[in-house]
């Protein structure tokens, strides 16, 4: 017969390697996920600079021809590929990402068994894991909202060309 204290034991041990492993999981996913984002933000970027450049030539050769409305809307257009930019590279630029404890840390001597430092572990490690979600959705609103700019500057340089 077996001893309960043992199975629970077994069951412990079994359920904080569980919990390590979907931490590290979930940590390698975010950031992949990460630099899925910074990825996108970089050719939002290239998109939207594309965009105002194409349109700069074309209107390069009806300058004079320009409307008080023509350079209201490019002047629209062009400001809306800065905040864009501005978005983009809020994205891009370096972000305080946790991964978890230090490896001196883990390497401290301290008391308990093995299982009680992975759980101790594994809950630092999800601690990481929130604060990364946190930044990690405040760079998708960041994104979208780019997008959604990215489609103002569109209409902006169609309606330059269709309207003329």
């Amino acid at each position: 017969m077996t001893d309960p204290d043992e199975k629970k034991s077994e069951r412990d041990s079994g359920v904080a390697s569980l919990a390590y492993d979907a931490v590290l999981r979930g940590l390698s996913l975010q950031d992949t996920m990460l630099t899925n984002l910074r990825n996108r933000a970089s050719t939002l970027l290239s998109v939207s600079a594309l965009g105002t450049s194409f349109a700069a030539a074309a209107s390069r050769f009806r300058v004079a021809n320009l409307t008080t409305t023509d350079r209201v809307l490019a002047s629209l257009a062009v400001f809306v590929m800065i905040v864009i930019g501005y978005l983009a590279i809020s994205i891009l630029r370096p972000v305080d990402w946790h991964v978890g404890p230090s490896v001196r840390e883990i390497l401290t001597p301290r008391p308990g068994t093995l299982d009680d430092i992975k759980v101790d572990l594994t809950r630092k490690l999800d601690a990481a894991f929130q604060d990364n979600k946190r930044q990690i959705e405040s760079l998708a609103k960041i994104y979208d909202g780019a997008v959604i700019l990215l489609v103002v500057q569109v209409l902006l340089l169609v309606s330059l060309a269709i309207f003329r």
